[in-house]
């Protein structure tokens, strides 16, 4: 099935206290990849290297607030990000490469609900 949910990330005010308390609430092991001036923390749910299921990274809200949002997982992110505006949707970060791992985008539903959608550059 395409189009499914791949990856969840917090954009947290506190990012030690988010990996600490996660950490302990589901045992999920975290890894620190630094991107630019900034941290983001990958989260595993066993102990597979292949089972990382999202990430945590500072918020970025004007008011400091911590919130998750969900990526969808799409053949092609622009394609993804004119389909989303000509319905409606509000393009929040334009399509943006993550080094080695895809691009993503993120937008604002005409109900106002954010969605990321991921494109990855691993596709077979």
């Amino acid at each position: 099935m395409s189009n499914t949910f791949c990856h969840m990330e917090l954009h947290s005010a506190n990012t030690a206290g988010s990996k600490d308390f996660y950490g302990k609430l589901f045992g999920w092991g975290m890894q620190a990849m630094p991107m630019g001036d900034q941290v983001y923390t990958m989260f595993k749910t066993s102990d597979s290297d292949d089972d990382v299921h999202g990430g945590i990274t500072q918020s970025q809200c004007p008011d400091g607030t911590s919130s998750w949002i969900a990526y969808v997982l799409v053949e092609d992110v622009a394609a993804a990000l004119k389909k989303a505006t000509d319905l409606g949707a509000e393009v929040l970060v334009p399509k943006t490469e993550i080094p080695g791992m895809g691009w993503m985008g993120v937008i604002n539903d005409p109900a106002g609900a954010r969605l990321g959608i991921w494109q990855s550059a691993n596709r077979s």
